[in-house]
């Protein structure tokens, strides 16, 4: 039988664990739920403006909070698509909300992607996955006129005001 700090510390670790999964399920809690598990700031999701109306999604954002300069010239920064119907990879695996994290080269006008997310409408993560380096090798080039463009362009010019 567990006793003294072994079973408080067994305690918190199940309280902490019910709160975090009460808040995954709070669709409320969309806007503080970080897309990157490490960040320890609130996230400040605003909305991307892209240059023609959506179609598939019902809204597109990124977290100002998680811009982060890169050693390379470049920044990082995640972005959230909530897509206006279920998306469905398999019979068994379907999500609401897709989140990437970009590398964007602002001056030279490229991106990459390096993790990905895919959550519930609630929330609810459902998958997480790295992009392996052998991938994502090639940096591409940000189209003109792009929902892309419209994240990049929002995120540098945060990045540069900082």
């Amino acid at each position: 039988m567990m006793k003294g700090p072994a079973l408080l510390a067994l305690v918190l670790l199940c309280t902490g664990c019910a709160n975090l999964k009460h808040q995954s399920r709070d669709p409320a809690a969309l806007a503080t739920l970080p897309a990157d598990p490490d960040q320890a700031k609130v996230p400040q999701w605003v909305l991307v403006s892209p240059p023609y109306p959506l179609t598939l999604s019902k809204k597109v954002e990124i977290d100002l909070n998680s811009i982060h300069k890169t050693g390379d010239g470049g920044i990082t920064v995640w972005s959230r698509d909530t897509y206006i119907d279920e998306q469905v990879v398999s019979p068994t695996e379907t999500y609401r909300i897709g989140e990437a994290r970009y590398w964007f080269d602002c001056a030279r006008k490229l991106f990459n992607i390096d993790y990905v997310h895919t959550r519930k409408g609630n929330g609810a993560l459902v998958r997480s996955r790295l992009i392996e380096i052998a991938t994502r090798q090639t940096d591409n080039p940000i189209p003109p006129r792009s929902l892309i463009s419209a994240e990049a362009d929002l995120a540098c010019s945060y990045a540069e005001k900082r």
